[in-house]
C-alpha cells in the first residue's frame, strides 16, 4: 500500500516508505537494541474508518524529470499528464467539474 521514497530520499539506503492517511498496525513485537535503537515488528491491521479504497487502486507512474544542467533531478510523480502543480490543479478541477 505504501510508495517507495528511496527516490525522493538523501538516504536510498534507508527504504522509506509513505503510508497512505489512516492506516492501522498492530505491534507484534519490540526489541530494545541499546543506544537509543528500538526495533517495532509490526503487523498492517484493517483500517476500521477507511477513507479511500487504495487495495484496487493503481498508484500513476513515476517517471524522472530532466536534468537542468548540474544538479540533481528529481523524479516527478505525474498525474493525468500533469507536470506541473499548476496544471495539476486544472486537470483535478476540469475532472470535477465534468464527473
Amino acid at each position: 500500500v505504501g510508495r517507495d521514497l528511496s527516490p525522493f530520499s538523501l538516504f536510498p539506503q534507508e527504504n522509506e516508505l509513505l503510508l497512505p492517511p489512516n492506516c492501522s498496525f498492530e505491534v507484534m513485537s519490540s526489541y530494545n537494541a541499546g543506544h537509543g535503537l528500538v526495533v517495532v515488528q509490526c503487523k498492517q491491521a484493517e483500517t476500521l474508518d477507511p477513507i479511500l479504497d487504495f487495495a484496487s487502486a493503481k498508484p500513476p507512474p513515476i517517471r524522472k524529470a530532466p536534468s537542468r544542467g548540474k544538479g540533481l533531478a528529481l523524479p516527478v510523480t505525474t498525474i493525468a499528464g500533469a507536470t506541473s502543480l499548476s496544471d495539476l490543479l486544472h486537470n483535478l478541477l476540469a475532472s470535477e467539474a465534468t464527473g
